[in-house]
C-alpha cells in the first residue's frame, strides 16, 4: 500500500481522521474503512502508472507515488464526509497530482529522477588551474 494512516496525521487532525472514517457515527473507526481507502488510492495511482510501468512497483516506492497517495487519500477523506470539491482543501492539489501522474504515464515526466530522463543534467566547471604554469583553464567534470 502506498499510504498508511499515520502518513496523514501531519496534515489533518487525528480527530478529523477518526470522524472521516467513522461510518456508524458511534465515535469508533472500523479498520476495514481505512483499508478500503488505501486500496482505492492504490487503484487510482496504478491506473496511471500501470500504463507505462510494470506493477506492482518495487519498494521503496518513488517519492512522487508516496506524495500522490497521501494527497489523494486526504482528498477522499473529505469527500467521504460529503465536502464538495470547491470546499475540499485537497481537491486542487489532487487535480495537480493527477495531471502529474498522467504525464508520468505518457512518458512526459519521470517516475523518479534516474528513470527515463529525457534531458539528463551535466555540469562543466571551468576555473583557472593552480597546479599548471600561467593559470591555464581546465575543465573539471
Amino acid at each position: 500500500m502506498y499510504v498508511r494512516e499515520c502518513d496523514l496525521t501531519g496534515d489533518i487532525s487525528p480527530t478529523f481522521l477518526q470522524q472521516a472514517l467513522d461510518d456508524t457515527g458511534d465515535g469508533s473507526q472500523v479498520p476495514i474503512t481505512f483499508e478500503t481507502l488505501e486500496a482505492s488510492v492504490e487503484v487510482d495511482i496504478d491506473a496511471y502508472i500501470g500504463l507505462r510501468y510494470a506493477l506492482p512497483l518495487g519498494t521503496p516506492y518513488p517519492p512522487v507515488i508516496l506524495s500522490a497517495a497521501k494527497i489523494l487519500a486526504l482528498e477522499k477523506l473529505y469527500k467521504r464526509r460529503g465536502i464538495a470539491d470547491d470546499k475540499n482543501p485537497w481537491a486542487s492539489q489532487a487535480g495537480q497530482m493527477r495531471t502529474l501522474l498522467k504525464a508520468i504515464s505518457l512518458g512526459q515526466s519521470p517516475l523518479s529522477p534516474e528513470l527515463n530522463r529525457q534531458d539528463p543534467t551535466a555540469s562543466i566547471i571551468t576555473q583557472p588551474m593552480r597546479s599548471t604554469p600561467r593559470g591555464r583553464d581546465a575543465i573539471i567534470v
